[in-house]
């Protein structure tokens, strides 16, 4: 199970009266869940290499947006209240990312003492985005994923 914090920033001005800043920052939890077969090609002295491929889930969780309104100059603060920021609905767009993907990945497996120190290098091609033609301001999450991973085992 992986876990990562993601998120963005979307600052925008009113269309057509440049005279309000508004300022979103919007923030979730993505856990990822990968099925994997892990394959020994040989194993050496104190190295074993391994190869590894199969699917991984992923589900988003906890999406919160803060936003915040701001006059551009203090003549329009009739038009909006400043404010430290507020809460807002989540954004849909981040339940709308894939939910899963093919990986791959290698590394190699050494013993260090009573444990077993696994450096990995890991792809993950998601597929599209549900819904992503609609999405506004081209808000898209990436298909192409590499992670750079370190087990511990005991």
């Amino acid at each position: 199970m992986l876990y990562k914090r993601l998120g963005y920033d979307l600052t925008s001005s009113s269309p057509g009266i440049p005279v309000i800043n508004q300022h979103v920052s919007t923030t979730a939890n993505s856990w990822e869940f990968p099925l994997l077969g892990v394959f020994h090609p040989r194993s050496f002295r104190h190295l074993s290499p391994r190869v590894s491929a199969g699917v991984s889930f992923r589900g988003v969780t906890g999406a919160a947006s803060v936003g915040e309104c701001v006059p551009a100059a203090p003549e329009y603060s009739n038009l909006c209240r400043p404010s430290a920021g507020r809460s807002q609905p989540p954004d849909g767009h981040l339940s709308a990312r894939s939910s899963f993907g093919g990986t791959v990945g290698a590394g190699i497996e050494t013993p260090l003492g009573p444990l077993r120190l696994t450096p990995e290098f890991r792809y993950t091609r998601w597929r599209a985005d549900a819904g992503a033609e609609e999405s506004p301001f081209d808000l898209r999450s990436k298909c192409n994923q590499l992670d750079f991973l370190i087990s511990i085992t005991f």
